[in-house]
């Protein structure tokens, strides 16, 4: 199995034609520590903005 078909890129928010450079070994070592980008940023939008909504709640 290739590391495309292991870890699809494309969660970690790269496109179709971005080509790994490394070794098979190395993306999945790599690929098995990193963070999905786009969902790391829907999280911490989420977040500001329950934390805002929290704050106009305590000052009405």
């Amino acid at each position: 199995m290739t590391s495309e078909t292991c870890y699809p890129i494309r969660c970690f928010g790269y496109t179709d034609t971005f080509r790994i450079p490394v070794s098979n070994t190395q993306a999945y070592k790599l690929f098995s520590q990193a963070s999905v980008v786009p969902l790391v940023e829907y999280a911490a939008k989420l977040m500001v903005s329950q934390h805002n909504l929290g704050e106009k709640a305590q000052t009405v």
